[in-house]
């Protein structure tokens, strides 16, 4: 279709910018503005308006769920619902959004059960089921279908998915064969989950972990070398004995970050006895789950360091952005597989790689 040519052709024009800032900047202005992709978003008593698992579902640590790392599809719809590029009718569209709400449905907090206790494989069956005996799945196999799930659960199967489950699980096989062809943003592209995470879907857009982000703090309005950001390198984070490439890069890591003058580098779950960590700036310290604590420290940092965890990419990348600390990412692959938008975000003049 034209617009589906319109569509692509301002993305190869994207990926052949020229190097000149200023015309870099205002031909991506005028791309924005004349581009036009037309989406469907599906709705009706087979698809989740929201209320399946959102309203009783919790993040890992108790977090509200849509403060929990991997809620993307929770603003993500909520901005699809009233984007002026959504159309009323599946003929006048070049996409359709399947809305779910899978890190929701998928959390120990829900035990295997929406809201009003239907197994959530049940419900993800029908969803599937519907879409798959519409007229627009069936011309060209899904493959113009979204969805949207930071969850890394999304790529597992039973038993791995959802062992807290109270109402025991069920195959998975008929949502993964209905989406098999489908656009998936997720936390990564597709081509890291290894077994028994599988990615089952054919294409992958990268999507950004929700932050840990004080909104009334303001703090992504301090410049980093104001006065208020007397913590010259912070990390805060996992690294215990998991037996993961990334935690154990975490281990022989840190011990080399600690001496960095001014920097606060602690941890949870490190192997040993290391000492606990102090009020004020501190160094080779062990630190709990404290979202409060890490938000002041964040805002009070220059630098942001983003060591790789289980796979190559980490939410404190965007933990940095938010409160407008400049990120170090120290983490192979992240360029190829865990940054998001990469021809409209230049990631790589808003920090330093290792």
């Amino acid at each position: 279709p034209r617009q589906l040519a319109c569509s692509w052709r301002s993305v190869q024009s994207c990926a052949q910018m020229p190097t000149d800032e200023e015309e870099d900047a205002d031909r991506i202005d005028a791309l924005r503005s004349a581009l036009e992709l037309p989406f469907y978003l599906y709705e009706g008593p087979s698809f989740d308006d929201g209320l399946w698992f959102e309203a009783c579902s919790r993040g890992l640590r108790g977090e509200r769920i849509e403060e929990d790392q991997y809620s993307g599809e929770h603003y993500w719809l909520a901005q699809l619902r009233r984007h002026r590029w959504r159309v009323a009718q599946p003929s006048a569209a070049l996409l359709f959004v399947v809305p779910l709400y899978l890190n929701a449905a998928l959390q120990p907090s829900v035990k295997g059960a929406s809201c009003n206790g239907t197994h959530f494989q049940v419900l993800l069956d029908a969803t599937a089921a519907a879409v798959a005996a519409t007229e627009q799945y069936a011309r060209h196999d899904g493959a113009d279908h979204v969805i949207v799930s930071n969850s890394w659960k999304l790529t597992q199967t039973p038993p791995e998915q959802a062992p807290w489950s109270k109402v025991g699980q069920l195959p998975n096989e008929l949502f993964r064969r209905t989406f098999r062809n489908a656009i998936v943003g997720h936390m990564e592209s597709h081509g890291v989950a290894k077994p028994p995470s599988s990615a089952f879907w054919r294409c992958s857009v990268v999507s950004p972990y929700v932050a840990n982000y004080d909104e009334a703090a303001a703090a992504h309005r301090r410049p980093p070398a104001s006065k208020e950001r007397d913590v010259s390198f912070y990390f805060q984070g996992g690294a215990n004995n998991r037996g993961t490439r990334g935690y154990a890069f975490r281990q022989a890591a840190l011990p080399q970050l600690q001496d960095l003058p001014a920097a606060h580098i602690s941890a949870f779950s490190l192997p040993g006895k290391p000492a606990a960590c102090g009020g004020a700036v501190s160094t080779n310290c062990r630190a709990g789950r404290s979202s409060g604590a890490f938000r002041s420290l964040m805002a009070r940092s220059r630098f942001n360091l983003v060591l790789r965890g289980d796979s190559p990419s980490s939410r404190r990348l965007y933990d940095g952005v938010a409160a407008g600390a400049l990120s170090v990412l120290i983490s192979d692959e992240l360029w190829s597989v865990g940054l998001p938008f990469p021809c409209l975000i230049p990631v790589a003049e808003g920090g330093e790689g290792v």
